[in-house]
């Protein structure tokens, strides 16, 4: 028996072994061994002691992107790959130095981090009120040790969203199949044949999620998951195809590319490393607990330590009410719904849904509910909260604990909104959706999308000027989008620069703009945008009104001839009336099929109404949905539509009035 395959035999004793909790495992780990290993990675000159340079150019090592700061994935990838730990030891190790300057968890290790830990460990190492400048070896190792009393337990989801360990070695070994501990180009490609049970040389979602269940016992979840990752990492097309694999290697060998050159194997840990990433680079939203299985303890926590500037441990009425004015982004005195969703939704571990319950519960707290929440309400809410922490027989507080905060708020989740009302429910995209979508953006799994990600899925393979509607409106309903929703998405980006029935490079850059404008600081524009930015830029075209540009809005007298020609037609017996019976005749249907299409409708108004495709898409998305959005204007909807506001018949200047009024106030189907 040769190493390993005795390496092998050991894992497989080894997995049947009790499984210990995964932090008293992580406990277990905390050696004077491992210790003295992380000390001598990063004792630069071998002299058996650190020194403040020392440690901080080890952070900037970590910082593989240059950004200044040290991400969990910067993290906790260094730390697994680079030493026998576990990954969930890595975040912990990750989460305890993200708060090391603020006792607040930001999502990164900044300078200041660093900083405090250093002199946390010259603290600990000073004697007799001496304050030293270094740090030995064995000062470290004993320190290191100590410290394994203080890990702490990880959030439930973030432990969730991990892939086991057995998963893990289970899948490296079905790739690696020389068994010589390294994964290579071929192998890996090889791998992905033994889910082609057809043999058609591309896998789809039947034999991906069929063949990981049987092979790894995955739940059907993580494996559609993973095959959705998988089948838009170069295209979403419902398939894992050879391109598709080219471009998982590629960013996976992309993280230990050394002067250009990218290796031709990558080792276990790098190769698991690269399957974590993978598993858990979704931001996850927890709604499949539903809205109240996110209001824990560690999100009121979070909530308390973002609006407790002076870090004291409580808050008085100045740092609540200064949080309510820092999300008031256009200074108007006012918090409208987009302003607050937007901020909870981007800054904390929350869905879309959950924000916007937060935001009706505040709104109507000293009001009544007008989509605002004012000073008023700010007021209310405060007090409201003395009222809940005073004591009996005594006077009111002024302040409320961290500790006070989180019993409130983990309660309030019995106060909050069963559902939303069906308006706005319908109008947020599914997480299925939006995941999707970010997938297909975000092309090198990097968790943030840039400028050339985004340029890149607006080319069309039919028109170099841009992209037109069908192919576009297509693309997303693949993804899964209601065609309802992916029209109006057309019709706002096309809109972006202008109205001209294409996303041009000129409508692109323009979006790109607009999205990136909300996140200048010091008047520098990012060069990309992070999951949750992304996210939310969609959520917000999809829920927001899409009102017409300002200059059809004006042209009055456009609208008028258009509806001259659609009152001509409809008609037909030219009494100078419009009937229920004319309009349920309105002749569209071009092919005779008894319904009509987008297709139909939109050639139709422009070349015989000259209504603009803007116009005529959010028209026909409206009527498509009268009765159910299938994609056509049936005869039902036709007749529903009439009723509406054709139960006498209306003269043609009626009929103009209110098709100027319905033209220029029009936000689309919400």
């Amino acid at each position: 028996m040769d190493g390993t395959q005795f390496y092998w035999q050991f894992v497989k004793a080894a997995s049947k072994l009790p499984i210990l909790d995964s932090l008293k495992l992580d406990m277990y780990l905390m050696t004077d061994k491992l210790g003295r290993q992380f000390f001598k990675s990063a004792d630069t000159n071998k002299d058996g002691k650190w020194d403040k340079k020392e440690w901080m150019t080890d952070f900037h090592t970590l910082d593989m992107d240059g950004n200044g700061v040290v991400n969990g994935y910067e993290y906790a990838g260094a730390v697994f790959q680079n030493f026998n730990v576990t990954v969930t030891l890595a975040i912990r190790f990750f989460i305890a130095s993200d708060s090391a300057a603020t006792g607040m968890s930001d999502g990164n290790i900044t300078h200041a981090d660093m900083e405090a830990i250093w002199n946390h460990l010259l603290k600990a190492v000073a004697m007799n009120g001496t304050q030293p400048t270094s740090v030995t070896e064995d000062q470290y190792a004993k320190i290191f040790v100590m410290s394994a009393k203080y890990l702490k337990a990880l959030p439930e989801e973030s432990e969730k969203a991990l892939p086991s360990k057995k998963l893990t070695i289970s899948i490296i070994k079905m790739t690696d199949t020389n068994s010589d501990m390294m994964v290579s180009w071929k192998e890996f490609e090889a791998s992905f044949q033994q889910y082609d049970s057809d043999k058609d040389n591309k896998v789809s979602g039947h034999e991906f999620v069929g063949a990981m269940m049987k092979m790894f016992g995955v739940d059907v979840k993580f494996a559609i998951n993973l095959f959705m990752v998988s089948d838009c990492a170069s295209k979403c097309d419902k398939y894992v195809t050879e391109e598709d694999v080219q471009a998982i290697w590629a960013s996976w060998v992309k993280d230990y590319t050394v002067n250009g050159v990218s290796p031709m194997s990558l080792k276990p840990r790098q190769y698991a490393w690269q399957f974590i990433k993978v598993v858990t680079r979704f931001p996850q939203m927890n709604e499949s607990k539903g809205d109240k299985g996110m209001i824990t303890e560690d999100l009121g926590r979070q909530f308390f330590m973002s609006a407790d500037t002076n870090k004291d441990g409580k808050w008085d009425k100045n740092e609540w009410m200064s949080n309510f004015k820092l999300m008031d982004m256009d200074g108007n005195g006012a918090i409208d719904g987009y302003e607050y969703v937007g901020a909870v939704f981007q800054n904390f571990n929350v869905s879309v849904r959950l924000a916007i319950k937060f935001f009706m519960g505040a709104e109507r707290a000293g009001s009544k509910a007008d989509g605002n929440i004012t000073q008023v309400d700010i007021e209310a809410m405060w007090k409201s909260l003395m009222k809940a922490v005073a004591m009996d027989g005594k006077p009111q507080p002024t302040t409320i604990t961290e500790d006070q905060y989180v019993k409130l708020f983990v309660k309030s989740e019995d106060y909050l909104a069963a559902t939303l009302p069906p308006m706005i429910e319908k109008a947020i995209p599914t997480k299925m959706v939006m995941k999707t979508l970010y997938m297909k953006f975000d092309t090198n799994l990097d968790h943030k999308v840039t400028k050339a990600e985004f340029e890149m899925q607006f080319t069309s393979k039919a028109n170099s000027e841009g992209v037109p509607p069908g192919e576009f409106i297509s693309g997303l309903v693949k993804a899964g989008m209601d065609s309802n929703m992916a029209r109006r998405l057309y019709a706002s980006a096309d809109c972006a620069h202008a109205c001209d029935s294409l996303i041009s490079k000129a409508d692109v850059a323009k979006i790109w703009e607009d999205w990136t404008s909300e996140y200048v600081m010091n008047g520098v524009r990012p060069d990309s945008l992070m999951a949750r930015q992304f996210i939310w830029q969609l959520v917000k075209i999809a829920t927001k009104p899409s009102p017409m540009p300002e200059s059809s809005r004006k042209d009055i007298r456009t609208l008028q001839l258009s509806a001259d020609l659609v009152f001509d037609l409809m008609d037909s017996n030219k009494d100078g009336l419009l009937t229920l019976e004319e309009w349920k005749q309105i002749p569209l249907d071009t092919n005779g099929d008894g319904k009509i299409s987008s297709s139909e409708f939109v050639t139709e108004a422009l070349h015989r109404f000259r209504i603009s495709v803007d116009l005529a898409l959010r028209f026909f998305a409206q009527n498509d949905c009268v009765l159910k959005c299938d994609g056509f204007i049936t005869v039902e909807d036709n007749e529903a539509i009439g009723k509406t506001f054709l139960k006498d018949p209306i003269t043609r200047e009626q009929y103009k009035a209110m098709f100027v009024k319905v033209s220029c106030t029009f936000v689309g189907p919400n």
